[in-house]
């Protein structure tokens, strides 16, 4: 009878596995559900083993992570070293205070010799010489900036300030080379309107007139929205009142009316309203 017993239930087995589902080792036959256990070791195995595998994977990353983020803690505290060294020398030059200003970007130039603020201090360093007429100290730092640092969004006006410290030098020849450079690279910047009036000066110096009525009339034409327009305003209206070749009277009137009429609060104001005031009592009404 047992003999009989075990066929059966071997039997059974069998035909479940080719017939039956099986669902949390439950057995489906023919309307009976027979409890068999399935393998409980290799499930539980199963079970168990990616959990302990995650779990060393989590431990491995959580170090890695802990690596990662101390590094970044320590170039973030190194780039915050840099910033408040910086920020302290900006401060103190807007401040007038140019001997802290000068010490401040010499440390950051000195402690950190690669920092992404080099050129910004150089820049800055250069500004504080010029205005302590520290002309050929200022030209080194500008010169820096215009041979090493090409990219540097501080350039178009490393370069006028070379030019401008040129053009009082006298040396026409650089400062006109610097300002074509600036007028060409740079022809929709600020410093192309302020490079266009200085250019106009020095054609006016070597009276090369027609070059010079041309410069002052870019800055009115390509930059209206400048504030230096009544600057080349009056530029015009004083070339064509006094110099000889091109004297014209009656354009030197219009560009003065220019400045009374449409640039009321210009620093120009009060020179145009007795210069017209000049020229039609002595020249324009006398006739």
């Amino acid at each position: 009878m047992r003999i009989y017993f075990k066929i059966l239930i071997i039997l059974i087995f069998l035909i479940s596995k080719i017939f039956a589902k099986t669902n949390n080792n439950i057995v489906k036959f023919k309307g009976f559900n027979l409890f068999l256990i399935l393998k409980p070791y290799i499930e539980e195995e199963k079970i168990i083993k990616p959990e302990l595998q995650s779990s060393k994977k989590s431990k491995f990353e959580i170090k890695k992570g802990l690596e990662l983020e101390e590094k970044k803690e320590i170039k973030e505290e190194i780039s915050s070293d840099e910033d408040i060294l910086f920020k302290n020398g900006i401060e103190l030059y807007k401040n007038g205070n140019w001997s802290a200003a000068e010490s401040a970007f010499i440390e950051l130039l000195q402690k950190y010799p690669d920092t992404k603020l080099k050129d910004k201090a150089t820049y800055y360093l250069g500004e504080i010489m010029l205005k302590q007429n520290r002309t050929e100290e200022a030209l080194n730092y500008f010169n820096k900036i215009n041979q090493e640092f090409t990219a540097s969004t501080f350039l178009p006006d490393s370069l006028f300030n070379t030019a401008l410290i040129y053009f009082n030098q006298n040396n026409l020849n650089e400062s006109l080379k610097l300002l074509l450079t600036i007028t060409k690279k740079y022809p929709k910047s600020e410093k192309s309107a302020k490079a266009f009036l200085l250019l106009g000066d020095i054609y006016r110096k070597n009276k090369e007139y027609k070059n010079a009525i041309k410069a002052y009339q870019n800055v009115i034409k390509k930059f209206p929205k400048t504030d230096f327009i009544d600057n080349a305003i009056f530029k015009l209206a004083e070339l064509y009142e006094n110099d000889p070749p091109v004297r014209n009277l009656e354009l030197a009137k219009t560009y003065y009316e220019k400045i009374i009429n449409y640039y009321p609060d210009s620093e120009f104001y009060q020179l145009a309203v007795e210069r017209l005031d000049f020229i039609k009592k002595n020249f324009l009404e006398f006739k």
